[in-house]
């Protein structure tokens, strides 16, 4: 009974729905409160009130009780590990590191420039084209290594 109730307060949503743990969610926090909801079940089953001459009738004696809690704390741990690591999968995103892909354009530019025709075009038309391209795909790659906003931000000064 207290494994069913951790595992439905933390690996299911309010809706009964297995939980996707998202990058922001409290794993910790949330199977800490699942933790104190199966103990305070164990501390329900221990000891029940009767009305009567002696008070109240053990159920569970306190060495069952802290077997019964090492069990609770074992399950929990397993939980809140893959937990976590459903969590850490979800926040990896490869990419490709910021000076390759200025290698890259570098490299593109110079093979567009190569495959242009030079008789048709002057030779400080191809230049300046290059150089806008190369501005370009610099600031692609400054965008994509600190963010859109802040770059934007600073074009905005």
């Amino acid at each position: 009974k207290m494994r069913r109730a951790f595992e439905a307060s933390f690996k299911f949503d309010e809706t009964g729905l297995p939980r996707v743990w998202q990058r922001g969610d409290d794993v910790n926090t949330e199977c800490q409160a699942a933790q104190d909801g199966a103990r305070k079940l164990l501390d329900l089953f221990a000891a029940v009130p009767k009305d009567g001459p002696h008070g109240e009738v053990v159920l569970v004696d306190e060495g069952t009780k802290v077997g019964l809690l090492q069990n609770l704390i074992l399950e929990a741990r397993t939980q809140y590990l893959a937990a976590k690591q459903a969590q850490d999968a979800i926040a990896v995103k490869p990419r490709a590191p910021v000076w390759m892909l200025g290698l890259l354009a570098v490299v593109a530019l110079r093979e567009v420039a190569n495959l242009m025709p030079r008789f048709l075009v002057p030779g400080f038309l191809v230049q300046w084209l290059s150089l806008c391209g190369l501005f370009l795909v610099g600031l692609v790659v400054l965008a994509k290594a600190v963010g859109a906003r802040p770059l934007l931000g600073l074009l905005a000064v």
